[in-house]
């Protein structure tokens, strides 16, 4: 099997695009640079080492310059990734160093569960986000409040645990973080902004599911119209 023959994840298409629109990168030190970041994430399911080297590096800039002129004979991946974030440098390059504070987070987040949902930022990100969200000192303070007014309810459509399933519900319900997970790594920042919102199961993983999230009010605007 070649090392290029390798599907590519989310991730390093991010980082690859990146390259291509934040940086020079016809530089080779830049692509030297990325292939190394590339090579530490290790993200598919291989014991092979310096499985991204320049030639495909090369060949993934090759692709989004296509998609710049026009030219759609990309995979999906590339033309889903390049038409979600091109007009987006901005946004891209924080969902880029998001990704690369995240190398040192890798091994804890591949013990942990599998989730089926992905994130247009890839599932790095995605699964560092549902960690954070079970270790929260914000999630047992918001908890308590909850239990202690009697309203342990789902925020967005209202199903409460223990009056559906008795007593083995009580006390249960699930948290989202609202925090934006391009902020990962940067939770100083004078933009960051975190929340904790009572969820139950179904609402908490149609908040996951979408490739490009879904907001809280969006989601309660959803199940509105769609209540029988």
């Amino acid at each position: 099997m070649e090392f290029n023959d390798i599907n590519w994840e989310i991730e390093e298409d991010i980082l690859c695009l990146d390259l291509y629109l934040n940086r020079d990168y016809k530089d080779k030190d830049e692509i030297i640079k990325l292939v190394e970041i590339l090579n530490e994430l290790n993200f598919p399911k291989t014991d092979l080492k310096d499985f991204r080297d320049v030639d495909s590096v090369k060949l993934k800039l090759l692709n989004f310059q296509n998609l710049d002129n026009n030219i759609n004979d990309s995979n999906i991946l590339d033309k889903n990734i390049w038409d979600f974030f091109n007009d987006k440098k901005d946004y891209l390059s924080k969902i880029s160093n998001a990704i690369k504070k995240s190398q040192k987070d890798l091994n804890k987040i591949r013990r942990e569960e599998s989730f089926d949902a992905v994130f247009i930022e890839g599932k790095t990100l995605y699964k560092m986000h549902r960690i954070k969200e079970k270790n929260n000192k914000l999630i047992e303070r918001k908890k308590e409040e909850a239990i202690k007014n009697n309203n342990l309810s789902c925020e967005i459509c209202g199903f409460n645990f223990e009056k559906t399933y008795g007593k083995i519900g009580r006390n249960f319900i699930e948290f989202h973080n609202t925090k934006p997970i391009s902020y990962y790594g940067d939770e100083n920042s004078s933009n960051y902004n975190e929340e904790i919102v009572l969820v139950c199961s179904n609402c908490h993983n149609m908040l996951h599911r979408q490739m490009f999230n879904i907001g809280i009010k969006e989601l309660k605007n959803i199940v509105k119209e769609n209540k029988i």
